[in-house]
């Protein structure tokens, strides 16, 4: 049995925003930095720079979607399981392909290109 994690970039789908960033920002979530999708993460997304210093860091990723799904101006990343209330973006491997539905079968044949 192949057992994979898809890392999903998701996007609130609403929530009025207002109370977390203003009309021009975007408030980022991540995991801690003891997360195991955060050293996958930032190895292979970041290339192992640093995070930004006001992305928020959550516990979990559970809690990571809860905080995107009612902030519609927000953004973050976690496992495709937990995937519910907020909008999962396709990922690009580099600037030249084009995006990827995260989805179970993308991760199984190879082609989404964050998945541990």
């Amino acid at each position: 049995m192949i057992k994979r994690l898809a890392l999903v970039v998701a996007l609130a789908a609403g929530g009025c925003g207002q109370d977390a960033a203003t009309n021009d920002s975007i408030v980022a979530y991540g995991r801690e930095n003891n997360s195991g999708t955060y050293a996958y993460f930032k190895e292979h997304v970041l290339a192992n720079e640093d995070f930004a210093a006001d992305v928020q860091t959550l516990p979990g990723t559970a809690a990571v979607i809860n905080a995107v799904s009612k902030d519609k101006r927000s953004i973050g990343y976690g496992g495709i399981g937990y995937v519910k209330g907020v909008r999962a973006l396709k990922v690009k491997k580099d600037a030249a392909t084009a995006g990827v539905e995260p989805s179970l079968d993308n991760v199984v044949n190879g082609s989404y290109p964050i998945s541990r």
